[in-house]
């Protein structure tokens, strides 16, 4: 199947034009939700209350960007995100420092009234509670 073009007043082909503009609208959408607007970004701690005083255990810490989970096994490059009611929901893609297979997962992030942030993998593999640190 072929798929028609359309032509602009100048008579040049306006496909190259329009396919920036359909990746543009899929990348702005998450990058504005990821702006301000993303409020799990910071440094955690698993499951523990976080000191702050540089004496938490490297393998409970958690580093979250607007673009990345950093954690003591890997890195996940975030790929997207949606709301569900009181869920924020992240697609990933992990990296693991000791090799292994690239995975796919899907995390929620739900705040407590406590202040820290249930997390889960909604595969049910893994689940924690994080704590934020100081900052």
């Amino acid at each position: 199947m072929e798929i028609p073009t359309v032509s602009n007043p100048c008579g040049k082909d306006a496909l190259p034009t329009l396919k920036w503009i359909i990746a543009l609208g899929m990348v702005l959408p998450v990058t504005f939700a990821f702006g301000d607007q993303f409020k799990f970004e910071g440094t955690y701690t698993q499951n523990r209350p976080c000191k702050g005083n540089g004496n938490d255990r490297s393998a409970l810490k958690v580093t979250i960007t607007p673009h990345e989970i950093t954690h003591s096994v890997g890195t996940c490059s975030i790929d997207g995100m949606r709301q569900e009611e009181s869920k924020t929901m992240l697609q990933v893609t992990c990296k693991f420092y000791l090799g292994g297979p690239v995975l796919g997962a899907e995390i929620s992030f739900t705040l407590r009234p406590d202040n820290t942030v249930r997390m889960a993998q909604q595969n049910g593999s893994y689940e924690a509670v994080l704590y934020r640190c100081p900052k």
